[in-house]
């Protein structure tokens, strides 16, 4: 779970930041997908998951490298697709 939920929590933090300029996207088909990212059901799953990790009783030192490096992973995936890579 710790390698999963920063693919999930990330895609749900970047719709809140770009919350404004998705409402003005003229582009349709792209803001129904990704105001997806926005809807409560989402947000919701989101919780839940950080929920079981929380919840899974194991110390932040042991869960950690999992969510650091699948973050990393994440920022790479972004960092790709801003340069067109």
């Amino acid at each position: 779970m710790a390698a999963a939920l920063p693919c999930f929590w990330s895609y749900a933090e970047i719709a809140q930041r770009h919350k404004d300029a998705l409402e003005k996207n003229p582009v349709q088909v792209y803001r129904r997908w990704a105001s997806v990212y926005l809807s409560e059901d989402y947000l919701s799953l989101v919780r839940r998951l950080r929920g079981v990790l929380d919840s899974s009783g194991l110390p932040a030192e042991v869960l950690w490298p999992y969510f650091k490096q699948a973050s990393l992973y994440e920022l790479k995936f972004w960092e790709a697709a801003y340069e067109g890579h």
